[in-house]
């Protein structure tokens, strides 16, 4: 992923959890989700589903939570390397 594609992945990923009200634990989930609709304004599908939008998938237990430190996603609140 490109660092402009990147940062607006996080930074929709952030507003998703802020209307979330702040939910901890649903990271994931909100980065896929920005993930999605940043492809898919982009029109590159990157998703593999070629932009079709897709259901949200309801968290799995115990997902992407921030102190287990097994989030495969950067967390919304890390600012990221070097920064």
């Amino acid at each position: 992923m490109d660092h402009s594609k990147e940062a607006a992945v996080r930074a929709r990923a952030y507003q998703l959890w802020v209307e979330s009200g702040y939910a901890d634990g649903y990271q994931d989930q909100h980065w896929r989700q920005a993930e999605r609709e940043v492809a898919e304004k982009d029109g590159d599908g990157a998703d593999g589903t070629g932009g079709a939008v897709r259901a949200p998938q309801p968290p799995s237990a115990g997902a992407g939570r921030h102190s287990d430190g097994i989030s495969r996603h950067p967390s919304v609140l890390d600012p990221g390397p070097g920064r």
